[in-house]
């Protein structure tokens, strides 16, 4: 009866184990049967290889190894038959992967009783053999732990956080190893009962303390993807507003236009032609100083600055600009340039909405040179610290973008808070071939620029 009760312990906590690895493999939320159906699948294939473990305890032959790999590779493969998967492939590297995980944690649990308790494999007996399918079981389950922790690809936060759950599997390994189990024929049945009972309850705190560990930890992981949805919606919010700007100051233009194209024509009627001259020559004047406040001849600049400006103007910030720029010079794509200048024009805007308590300045400066293309922007910021940490994303959400552009340029990006204000500045190299022409990285390997224009 105690040998029955010991291999469906163990039965359960494989077939646990094993539906862990594959619920994050194969995704749990793709299932092609309900999870009571696939529950039982994995207890029916994980019992088969409990009854061929049972009848061939002790049998130490090569026939045995091979046919017992062989049995948990069929259990796993029909386990994985109960996931939506498209590609065979998938289920074979998943049941291959597992496997060797299986079979790495067996060989581990003896190298560990070679070292800590050698006798325990001179014994030969049930009760010894039972204590070393428990450590194995408990391996296997570290191993997976560590595997489930860092797949899917998680950032490093994440898998940091998740290492938390390999502490329960290593203290009850640990427990198990030096716990005074008698493993002689000649032990008492109460004893073995005993032991047996809390060697089960700690494999199954395990799975427990899996469980809702990981739980927490994927609510927290969909807390933040919702925080940074949240912000994203910020951010087209803010780009929504950008848009209904720039198409207020078309209206405003066609409108300004219309109304000094209806004044030439009336001119021209009365053949006042001294008249359109002067008006054309005057209103030229008004719609350059009016509507271009920024004229560097590159559009994303001009564009962005020309926003800054304007909002600027309407928000009653002071605005400070220092542009001297070759547009020919400037060594990266307009792609790349409006990702950062929008982002750094969109960190500055916000901080400044933020900082009611004084008067808000902006500073931006563009400058190239025959080797660096510079750009810093710099704003005031509120007096308070935790406003005032370079790690609080206070500075905006795209300086990951920023600095991923910045490798792909070989250049510089720094930020940093000091004496109330904050200051980003990026520093561009300019390379150039023997015609004199800008070299463009390449995008296969963005440490060898080429690709000149």
């Amino acid at each position: 009866m105690l040998e029955f009760v010991v291999e469906l312990v163990i039965t359960l906590f494989c077939v646990l184990t094993k539906g862990l690895y594959l619920d994050v493999f194969l995704n749990k939320n793709d299932l092609r049967v309900s999870q009571v159906c696939k529950w039982i699948v994995l207890f029916v294939t994980e019992g088969c290889i409990g009854i061929y473990t049972y009848f061939f305890t002790g049998d130490t032959s090569l026939y045995k190894m091979v046919l017992s790999i062989t049995i948990n590779f069929v259990a796993t493969f029909i386990a994985t038959l109960c996931y939506q998967t498209s590609k065979n492939i998938t289920r074979i590297i998943t049941t291959v992967s597992y496997n060797v995980l299986a079979i790495l944690g067996e060989i581990s649990a003896v190298i560990i009783f070679r070292l800590l308790r050698p006798e325990v494999l001179s014994v030969g007996t049930y009760s010894a053999e039972l204590l070393i399918t428990f450590i194995s079981s408990l391996v296997n389950f570290l191993f997976v732990s560590i595997v489930c922790a860092f797949y899917p690809k998680r950032s490093f936060n994440q898998s940091f956080s998740r290492t938390s759950l390999l502490v329960s599997p290593i203290i009850t390994t640990a427990i198990t190893l030096f716990y005074p189990i008698s493993y002689h024929e000649d032990t008492e049945q109460y004893s073995v009962a005993v032991s047996i009972f809390i060697l089960s309850g700690l494999l199954f705190l395990n799975i427990i303390n899996y469980y809702f560990m990981n739980g927490i930890l994927e609510k927290m992981e969909l807390k933040n993807k919702l925080d940074i949805l949240e912000k994203q919606i910020v951010y087209q919010t803010e780009k929504y507003s950008q848009l209904s700007w720039a198409y207020k100051e078309t209206r405003r233009v066609i409108h300004d236009v219309k109304q000094h194209n209806s004044f030439i024509l009336n001119c021209l009627h009365k053949n006042e032609y001294e008249r359109i001259e002067d008006t054309i020559i005057k209103n030229t004047t008004e719609l350059e100083n009016k509507y271009v406040s920024v004229n560097t001849g590159n559009l994303v600049v001009d564009t962005f600055l020309g926003n800054l400006s304007a909002i600027a103007r309407e928000k009653g910030f002071t605005l400070n600009q220092d542009i001297r720029i070759d547009p020919s010079s400037i060594p990266i794509s307009e792609y790349d340039l409006s990702i950062i200048l929008g982002n750094l024009v969109d960190n500055c805007i916000n901080a400044c909405r933020k900082n009611i308590s004084q008067k808000c300045e902006i500073y931006t400066t563009l400058i190239t040179d025959q080797k660096h293309f510079i750009i810093q922007i710099k704003n005031t910021i509120p007096d308070n610290k935790e406003n005032n940490s370079t790690s609080n994303l206070y500075h905006g959400y795209g300086t990951e973008n920023i600095s991923r552009i910045m490798d792909k340029y070989q250049g510089t990006y720094i930020h940093e808070v000091s004496d109330h204000y904050y200051t980003a500045t990026l520093t561009i190299p300019i390379f150039r071939d023997t015609s004199g022409k800008i070299i463009y990285p390449s995008t296969d390997n963005p440490s060898t620029p080429k690709n000149s224009r």
